[in-house]
């Protein structure tokens, strides 16, 4: 089973950095203080990261864990790993896992066949469904 995020957060995601970057480039050459430019490209570059790097695209239930599928990386969480996942009041699901750690599996809601199909699988795993 495969959930997408939306397009237009993704979209909006992978615009960010190179607006930031443009920002940037026009506050340089309009005068203003080289310390507020790069302050812009430094912002530029973490949200980069984060979006190359940790903003999942899509998530993949599979035999062996949840794919957390970002631009440049798979991130595998095991099954075994899965403390819970929960269902936030609006929308989105957030995974935790034994240690704590918060990951975004998806953040927008899912229709109710959807949701139903994704709880079907992951309790099938063994893994705790809250919301």
């Amino acid at each position: 089973m495969t959930l997408n995020e939306s397009r237009l957060r993704v979209g909006l995601s992978l615009s960010t950095p190179p607006l930031m970057l443009a920002l940037a480039l026009i506050v340089w050459t309009g005068g203003v203080s080289g310390w507020v430019a790069g302050g812009l490209v430094l912002v530029a570059l973490i949200s980069g990261w984060f979006v190359l790097f940790d903003f999942a695209t899509s998530i993949i239930l599979d035999t062996d864990g949840i794919i957390r599928r970002c631009i440049a990386r798979n991130h595998v969480i095991e099954w075994a790993a899965i403390d819970r996942i929960m269902r936030r009041p609006r929308h989105g699901l957030v995974l935790v896992t034994g240690d704590g750690e918060h990951h975004i599996l998806i953040d927008r809601k899912l229709d109710d066949s959807e949701f139903d199909s994704f709880v079907t699988r992951v309790r099938a795993q063994g893994v705790e469904i809250q919301g």
